[in-house]
């Protein structure tokens, strides 16, 4: 199946402020992205429309080619765009040798599938792919896409350094407690609540979301569908950040405890919002695969926590992960 672009663009407004918004995040991380897949028109696609927005683009046409890639020029590549079924060593293949390799493991991957199948995109998500795209390629989506992972990826680079002293210190910790209000919060907090858990890199992708949806869904009252179209137009993150300055929102906080007990690290997350219909988001839902949004919750269920509590509401979430050879000792009663 052949991409198919977008004829619908978006206004020069918008498309200024993602353009100002690449040229800032080009002076603090690379921005070079590799492109891995067989069909040579989807690769020429990819190299036109990522080098028109002002990525160096690699391309591979195998998983053996991405591989030899990857090892030769992993310090220069912020972002692999992977096609996930490929003769010989296919996309999944590519995404868990990558996980297995520190020096690899970090680089966000966005995987192509033509299958909008829950079970499909569960497995590029517990394989270690940040964003599952469903062919024929939205023009726009994918660039939301990229600048949205190349942000992270520049954010978590920044702050390795710092979490290896960190995590000294915070597997000391029996109890404390943070309140965050601002996404910046929600960056610094992650990276020190993750150094408390076995496996941080596990966990850090689910507490961020879960500490996202807080601020932006809960405090903020962003809706679903609100958040759909701000990503997709690349105001999501300037709309937050204007919004937590209006004197409705301004006082409002994420109140975030966690505690070190006999049985496994229990981390709950408290919102002033009004709740939302949180059940409905702790599986892959298919009808969401062309979104850019809604599967923060489901990764955090699925691959950062044994276990996810919510209250009633939703405006309280308590998440687990249990040390091995302990069954859970504590839950809440909401």
């Amino acid at each position: 199946m052949h991409p198919q672009t977008v004829t619908s663009q978006m206004n020069n407004a918008e498309g200024q402020q993602l353009m100002n918004e690449r040229n800032a995040l080009a002076g603090q991380t690379k921005n070079t992205v590799l492109v891995v897949d067989d069909d040579p028109q989807i690769r020429a696609f990819l190299n036109h429309v990522l080098g028109a927005e002002g990525y160096k683009v690699l391309l591979a046409e195998s998983g053996e080619d991405a591989l030899q890639a990857l090892n030769a020029s992993s310090q220069n590549i912020s972002l692999v765009l992977l096609d996930m079924h490929m003769n010989g060593i296919s996309g999944l293949d590519v995404a868990r040798e990558m996980q297995k390799r520190p020096e690899l493991s970090l680089i966000p991957i966005i995987m192509q599938t033509a299958s909008n199948e829950a079970d499909v995109i569960r497995e590029g998500i517990e394989a270690g792919v940040y964003y599952c795209l469903i062919k024929p390629l939205n023009r726009q989506l994918l660039i939301a896409v990229a600048d949205s992972a190349i942000h992270e990826f520049a954010s978590t680079q920044i702050q390795q350094e710092a979490l290896q002293s960190q995590r000294q210190g915070m597997e000391l910790l029996e109890t404390a407690r943070f309140t965050c209000r601002t996404l910046k919060d929600v960056e610094v907090l992650s990276h020190l609540l993750s150094c408390s858990f076995p496996e941080p890199k596990r966990a850090i992708i689910g507490i961020t979301e879960l500490l996202i949806n807080a601020v932006e869904h809960g405090n903020l009252g962003i809706t679903y569908d609100e958040k759909t179209q701000l990503v997709k137009s690349g105001r999501w993150r300037e709309t937050v950040e204007s919004r937590q300055k209006m004197p409705e929102f301004v006082h409002k906080k994420v109140d975030v405890v966690i505690q070190n007990k006999e049985d496994g690290i229990y981390l709950q997350i408290t919102d002033e919002g009004k709740g939302f219909d949180w059940w409905r988001y702790l599986e892959i839902d298919p009808a969401r695969a062309s979104h850019p949004n809604g599967r923060g919750i489901a990764l955090a269920n699925k691959i950062s926590f044994d276990q996810l509590q919510f209250s009633q509401d939703g405006s309280r979430v308590l998440a687990m992960v249990h040390f091995q050879n302990h069954e859970p000792l504590s839950t809440l009663n909401w």
